[in-house]
């Protein structure tokens, strides 16, 4: 899939479906990948605006002006001031969360950002890191990318691009370059711990042992 011209840009958004630890094999794609969904806020117009504005830049870059020879649908008017993509299959990644069934996605506009590497080959781990309390930021890598989860608060960077597949395929799509984590948020993966003693009746079960000389406990 040829591109052209990138424009790179950063916002902030809330993060969910995080995978920067260890890339995951989407079957629909046959791709490994580190993957983020970014859940922006409806209202915040500038972000949503800037994102709008750089799929448009690169869609003139590679179509011309006119967008003649670009998806047939960029061409209608304004469709790059208000169009959203129902199934992100029109070449257009941005999506309405109010046209999902996801409580997380209402009155937000988000897109799943990706970094991907044809099999066998593995992508490079996105740049990670966590903004501190002094304003400095600290680099993650690895394992302690786990500090970025599913429902905190990231500023993010990715690579807008115009595509055209061999098979005739259009469109603009995002790749991800970083991940900055901002702020904690509620976990949108299952948030506070169940209290067990709330759900079920009767109580633990608490086993007593005897100590003595005989006792052999493998830990």
């Amino acid at each position: 899939m040829a591109t052209i011209k990138n424009a790179r840009i950063k916002f902030p958004c809330r993060l969910s479906y995080v995978y920067l630890t260890e890339p995951r094999f989407n079957e629909k794609s046959e791709k490994n990948e580190y993957s983020v969904v970014c859940l922006i806020p409806k209202e915040d117009e500038a972000t949503v605006k800037k994102i709008r504005s750089a799929i448009k830049q690169v869609s003139v870059a590679r179509w011309g002006e006119d967008l003649k020879n670009g998806p047939k649908d960029f061409r209608q008017k304004g469709y790059f001031d208000d169009h959203f993509s129902r199934d992100g299959k029109d070449g257009y990644f941005l999506r309405s969360g109010n046209e999902t069934d996801s409580e997380e996605k209402q009155n937000c506009v988000y897109f799943t950002a990706r970094d991907a590497a044809l099999p066998p080959k593995m992508p490079k781990q996105p740049q990670c890191a966590k903004m501190l309390e002094d304003g400095r930021w600290k680099r993650l890598e690895g394992q302690a990318v786990d500090e970025i989860y599913s429902g905190c608060m990231a500023e993010v960077v990715i690579d807008v691009y115009a595509y055209e597949s061999k098979k005739g395929d259009k469109g603009v799509g995002c790749s991800l370059k970083a991940v900055m984590k901002t702020g904690d948020g509620e976990r949108l993966s299952g948030s506070s711990p169940v209290n067990l003693d709330e759900f079920f009746e009767g109580g633990e079960a608490k086993e007593e042992f005897m100590s003595g000389e005989d006792d052999n406990y493998n830990v």
